[in-house]
């Protein structure tokens, strides 16, 4: 039985990307990311529905978006400070206890735009600490196995993410149209839930910070600032010239393109939703893309060491 044990514990340690722990932080994030999308695709669709209007979808849109941009900073400072998987079940649980409190609301005084919209910034106020914890939880795992193994995991965590996005936009428009938007809500509440429940074994300790006294959050903040524009100039560029292509994109692929195909052209949820996916297929093969990448990446380097010796 010890033999076993040792054998099963060699095999995570030469194969970290199936390990137990990275296989449930994957498959809850995946399944989390996935309810999230599927609200997310029948709140679009039920707002358009009903208004008809672009400005009043924009507004929704913009609102559930500004949490994201002021506190995903924060969310990194959470995470560099309490055990990231208490973090991360508690917020789903969290997400699944306001949907469902959410869709009781819903059934007895009716969908209404400003109830819609503030369901849909508390959610975002949850993601913006999610996001961080989960990026954060990935150098934790892999601090023994070397940068190639996290660029690995990093890619596994991106397809996934892109496949989460991209099965709700096929499978959302079929149900939205079939069932409306009450099954969609009810499939977000078991996809948090579940997400929690198998985020729960996931087997990570508290941020190690050794024996240095903790700096206040705003420190904390200002000095991963101060890290970026001095010490990692061209990342923080990078950042900047993201920002800015988001800025000018989410425009048009976050408004603009449901906005056209559902209200201005006519077509339904269902052609909505596969226009929609088939947007994603590129999210999917760059994602891939990645991982291959980084794959010949780590057989590239050994190769390279031999020649230099």
């Amino acid at each position: 039985m010890n033999t076993a044990i040792k054998r099963k514990n060699d095999n995570s340690t030469q194969r970290p990307l199936r390990s137990r722990d990275f296989v449930l932080l994957v498959a809850g994030q995946g399944i989390s990311l996935f309810g999230n999308m599927m609200l997310q695709f029948a709140m679009s669709m039920w707002v358009l529905d009903e208004t008809g209007s672009a400005t009043i979808f924009a507004s929704v849109l913009a609102i559930s978006i500004v949490p994201t941009i002021l506190l995903s900073p924060f969310g990194g400072v959470l995470a560099d400070r309490v055990n990231r998987r208490t973090i991360m079940v508690a917020l789903d649980a969290i997400s699944a206890v306001l949907v469902l409190a959410s869709a009781i609301v819903f059934a007895s005084t009716g969908f209404h735009i400003a109830s819609i919209a503030t369901m849909q910034v508390l959610l975002a106020v949850l993601g913006a600490f999610e996001t961080p914890t989960a990026q954060a939880a990935l150098p934790q795992m892999f601090r023994q196995h070397g940068p190639a193994t996290m660029r690995q995991g990093m890619a596994v965590i991106n397809q996934v993410q892109q496949l989460s996005s991209l099965l709700p936009s096929f499978l959302g428009g079929v149900l939205y149209a079939m069932f409306g938007i009450r099954l969609m809500m009810i499939i977000t509440i078991v996809s948090f839930a579940g997400a929690a429940a198998l985020e729960c074994f996931i087997r990570l300790g508290a941020p190690d910070r050794g024996d240095e006294e903790l700096p206040t959050p705003l420190e904390d903040l200002k000095a991963g600032v101060r890290f970026l524009i001095r010490d990692r100039p061209n990342v923080f560029k990078l950042l900047l010239f993201a920002a800015a292509l988001n800025f000018v994109l989410i425009g048009y692929s976050g408004v603009g393109f449901p906005y056209t195909i559902r209200t201005v052209l006519g077509f339904d949820a269902t052609i909505y939703g596969i226009a929609d996916g088939l947007i994603g297929v590129s999210g999917v093969a760059g994602a891939f893309t990645t991982a291959l990448f980084a794959a010949l990446t780590v057989l590239m380097v050994p190769l390279a060491e031999q020649f230099e010796d």
